[in-house]
Parts: C-alpha cells; sequence; structure tokens
C-alpha cells in the first residue's frame, strides 16, 4: 500500500492527508480480504503478501486516482485475476529472492489495475464473492461477512503489528519466550539438550530448514531463528550477515530444536500468532514459556522512540543521518505535506555511496 501510495501520490501530487487516506484504504481492503478468506490460504501454500495484496494496492491507487465507483469494482475485478504467490520459498534451503519480489509484484499489479480501470478496461464485479471470486477459490471455509461487517466503525490499520526482529512473522512470539527464559530464567543454552517450539499447524509444515544456505532462507528458518534467538543478538537486524549462515555454533544449536502441533495455539491462530517454548536442560530439568501477543502487536505496541531505533537500524548503511532525521520529522508530521512528492524524492536520494 505504501509504495503504491508513493509512487501514485509523486504523480498525482498529493498533499499528506490524502496520502494517508489512501494508505488507510489499502489496509482496510487487505486485511478485510484476509480475514475473508483465513488461515486456509496460508495451509494451501499461497503466500497472503502476494496473494490478498493487489487488492489493498488497488484499493490505495483507486484513493489517489479518485477512481469511481464503476472504475474501483472495475479496478477490483482486474485486480483478481492478478493475485498470486505462493510459499515454497520457505521451504528451500536457499530462500531464493522470490519473497524480496511478491510484494513489489502486489503493488505493481495493484496500480496496473486502477490505470487500467482509469481508462476504462473492464472485470467481473463480484471477484470476491462470486462463485469463482478470490475469497472460494483460494480458501476452504471463506467467512464472507467479514468483508464488511462493522465497516467504518473501526480501522484495520489500528490493529496491525510492527515487525521487532527482521525473521518471519510466525517466530516472533517464540524469540519473545526465549528473550524472557533467558532474562526471567537465566538459562544457559550451552546446557540447553533440547528445546521445543509448539505453535500452529502451519508452523510445523513449513520453516523447518536446518541449514539455510541464504539470508532469505535463514529468515525463514524456525532452528536458525531460535539458534540466534538463543546464541546472538537476534534484535540487531545486522546481524542476517552472510556470515551468519557459517556460524558452527548457531548451526549445532538449530539441530536441538523441534516443534509440534499446539491444539490451543491452532484454535487461536489467526487472531494471534502464539508459541509455547520449551526447555529440557541437560540434567532433565525443563522450562516453559507461553506468549499470546508478542512485541509490536496492538497488545504490545512498540513505541515511536522504538521505531524510530529500528528505522535507524536498517537505514544506517543506506542513508546520511541527516538525511533520515529529516525523514523522521517528516514521516511524523506527514499531514502537514503540501506534495508528497517531496517525501518520495527524499527516499530516492542522497544514498550513501
Amino acid at each position: 500500500m505504501i509504495p503504491t501510495a508513493l509512487v501514485l501520490g509523486e504523480r498525482e501530487k498529493v498533499d499528506g492527508k490524502h496520502f494517508v487516506a489512501s494508505v488507510a484504504a489499502g489496509y482496510e481492503v487487505m486485511g478485510r480480504v484476509g480475514m475473508a478468506v483465513g488461515p486456509t490460504l496460508i495451509e494451501r501454500g499461497f503466500h497472503p503478501t502476494s496473494a490478498n495484496g493487489p487488492f489493498g494496492s488497488i484499493a490505495s491507487a483507486g484513493k489517489i486516482l479518485n477512481l469511481n465507483e464503476k472504475q474501483y469494482i472495475n479496478g477490483f475485478g482486474i485486480v483478481g485475476s492478478m493475485a498470486s504467490g505462493i510459499l515454497e520459498f520457505s521451504q528451500d534451503e536457499k530462500g531464493t529472492m522470490i519473497k524480496r519480489l511478491h510484494a513489489g509484484i502486489a503493488a505493481s499489479n495493484g496500480v496496473a489495475a486502477a490505470l487500467l480501470a482509469k481508462r476504462g478496461f473492464t472485470g467481473p464485479s463480484r471477484v470476491l464473492d462470486g462463485v469463482f471470486g478470490f475469497c472460494r477459490v483460494f480458501s476452504n471455509s471463506p467467512d464472507l461477512k467479514k468483508l464488511d461487517s462493522h465497516l467504518g466503525e473501526d480501522y484495520v490499520i489500528r490493529h496491525i503489528s510492527i515487525k521487532p526482529y527482521a525473521c518471519c512473522r510466525l517466530f516472533h512470539p517464540t524469540l519473545d519466550a526465549i528473550k524472557a527464559l533467558k532474562e526471567e530464567k537465566k538459562i544457559d543454552a550451552r546446557k540447553i539438550r533440547k528445546i521445543s517450539i509448539g505453535g500452529p499447524k502451519i508452523s510445523v509444515t513449513q520453516h523447518m530448514v536446518y541449514e539455510p544456505k541464504s539470508i532469505m532462507a535463514a529468515q525463514d528458518s524456525l532452528p536458525f531463528i531460535v539458534a540466534l534467538g538463543m546464541l546472538r543478538d537476534v534484535e540487531n537486524p545486522n546481524i542476517f550477515d552472510e556470515s551468519i549462515l557459517n556460524d558452527r555454533e548457531v548451526l549445532d544449536f538449530a539441530k536441538r530444536v523441534s516443534r509440534f502441533e499446539d491444539l490451543e495455539m491452532e484454535k487461536l491462530f489467526s487472531e494471534k500468532f502464539a508459541s509455547k517454548v520449551i526447555v529440557e536442560m541437560q540434567t532433565g530439568y525443563q522450562e516453559e514459556k507461553v506468549v499470546y501477543d508478542s512485541r509490536g502487536t496492538p497488545v504490545r505496541r512498540m513505541t515511536e522512540e522504538e521505531m524510530i531505533d529500528k528505522f535507524r537500524k536498517i537505514t544506517k548503511d543506506v542513508l546520511e543521518e541527516r538525511r533520515a532525521n529529516t525523514l523522521i520529522e517528516r514521516v511524523i508530521d506527514i499531514q502537514e505535506i503540501g506534495d508528497i512528492s517531496e517525501l518520495a524524492s527524499m527516499l530516492g536520494k542522497n544514498v550513501k555511496g
């Protein structure tokens, strides 16, 4: 939604308020489509980013382009045929680059659909709830009421999560549990015999590559991420460097990690991404920690200071400090910007090197 709104907002020279409204509209649509199709979309192997994402992108694009009702309907009808993306990358020890492209595909398709609709190109009017609409095709048990239930009473964008860790969202409660065990129980990772992670069914059938061969694969590998959480500073996004792939201590520890389906976690998914961590020491002694709401979720929001700190960490090798400071100021006061192209241009210039 944000890349979509930036690229079209720059072209149309919309102000900050219009930009924010378009982003919120995209979140609303993508979130509702995601809730309507439910978790079986993921269980069947589709990637929500590139499957649900185009609907969010067309909503944002349409807001920027001021599409009328007929054009919006056609735009959704067009983009429904562009919904795609499979999760096979999560099974590959090399990870591959494709996951990085999925969000771009979704944004690009939403922009294309909006521009086509603006020019009179047509699409099916019941692309979401029709007999062969997106929700029924991509889900075993769609809940179509969630497409418009309580519409306008609350907003999806108020309920999103921000990721404090640079890895798969499913692993965040696990990492929080590991952090709590280390701090509260003073767990010594070197004395752990095995560590078992309980979670929803999807986490058992996917993400279990033990020796990832790329950063992409490492970020999608539960055993590797658990090992990093136990042995390294996983909160530092710069830990995901090529050298970490050959860290023998991390790779050896990963072999001690197993996963099991927890029925309580399965029942809660995808309303909550919960995790149970059971640590067995070499002495036979066990410790257990359950996290239902990880840091960064609406229940445990990251503070503005934490988000700014994350921004600085992930851009320190790309943006000069002065440019980063200016960007932070402009984003905080984004609704006061008269022309969003001012912000867009700042994101594309003055890159280090």
